[in-house]
């Protein structure tokens, strides 16, 4: 009876002993991932406003492509199917709208804001993506 119990107490500290060994790991790896979020370049003024302007021209020339579609085919060149047509035609106006709000720097209130979503996205998926 006295060794169970001398057994059990010694179970009970290994068992206390490994959660303590475990909860500082965690809070060791948790850190160390907060300092690769912060430091994670994709996280950046600099890569935001990057990314927006790459995404800016990248729509410039998706309009203009669109544009062209359209234009050859009601200059007879290629024409479309009626369907594609129109879809074209609406999207002209989608693209010149999105254009118009891309234009221009972006101010810091939106940087911030894309940067605390990255950010938040990151946390919630895990880093390995980032």
């Amino acid at each position: 009876n006295m060794i169970q119990s001398s057994h059990l107490t010694f179970l009970s500290l290994l068992l206390l002993s490994l959660c303590l060994l475990l909860t500082e790991h965690v809070g060791v790896t948790l850190a160390q991932s907060e300092k690769k979020l912060d430091m994670d370049p994709r996280l950046s003024r600099d890569h935001i406003v990057d990314n927006h302007n790459r995404r800016r021209e990248q729509l410039k020339k998706l309009l203009a492509d669109t544009k062209d579609k359209v234009a050859d085919h009601e200059s007879g060149r290629n024409l479309l199917e009626d369907e594609e047509y129109e879809r074209l035609t609406n999207r002209i106006g989608l693209y010149e709208k999105k254009l118009q709000k891309m234009e221009g720097p972006m101010d810091e209130r939106e940087i911030d804001k894309i940067m605390q979503r990255q950010k938040m996205r990151a946390e919630r998926f895990g880093h390995t993506e980032l």
